[in-house]
């Protein structure tokens, strides 16, 4: 980040990478001119890139078998049995979200 100036636009691209996924987001930095600085972020600009608006839900056991493949309106923490699970969510653009959670 040596070359970010206040002075002019700058973009921040920040790539987070495991074995569930992938999660890119580009941030763009206004010049501020004394003040505060606001961060906006930018869409992907990759045309292979989904931007439909069906959120998939993906979970996995803590083995890291899929356990459930389908939409966020078929997903029911209730037809799981007890345990960890991962829970990826993508998004629109391509971009995921991870979380866990004990059912």
């Amino acid at each position: 980040t040596g070359n970010i100036s206040n002075l002019y636009y700058s973009w921040v691209t920040v790539v987070v990478q495991n074995d569930y996924g992938k999660a890119e987001q580009t941030m763009e930095l206004a010049p501020s001119y004394g003040k505060a600085q606001r961060v906006k972020p930018l869409a992907p600009l990759d045309p292979n890139i989904s931007t439909s608006g069906d959120q998939r839900v993906q979970i996995f056991n803590w083995c890291g078998y899929k356990v459930f493949d389908g939409t966020q309106n078929e997903f029911s923490k209730q037809s799981f049995p007890s345990g960890i699970y991962i829970r990826k969510e993508i998004l629109d653009y391509g971009r995921t979200k991870v979380s866990k959670f004990v059912r």
